[in-house]
């Protein structure tokens, strides 16, 4: 039995700054359907704005790319946070 998996990879520098428009063009989602998008997306984010209350809350990038891949019935995995 062969199954067709797609994985799309993603790294994105932020510069320590907040997402600030959509990010469905950042993933290519837009104009895309449900069915032609791959079956998992793995981001990696660089230069997340580090401060005492990102230890307690989501940050907003997070917060961006789970409220974007959720309209499309994605759920995280995993979330790890390198300091």
């Amino acid at each position: 039995m062969n199954f067709d998996f797609r994985i799309s990879l993603l790294t994105w520098n932020v510069k320590s700054l907040n997402p600030y428009e959509s990010l469905h063009k950042l993933f290519s989602i837009e104009g895309h359907s449900a069915d032609s998008l791959p079956d998992v997306y793995a981001v990696s984010l660089q230069e997340v704005a580090v401060n005492p209350l990102s230890l307690l809350v989501e940050d907003p990038w997070i917060t961006a790319v789970i409220k974007l891949l959720s309209e499309y019935d994605f759920i995280k995995i995993k979330h790890v946070r390198l300091q």
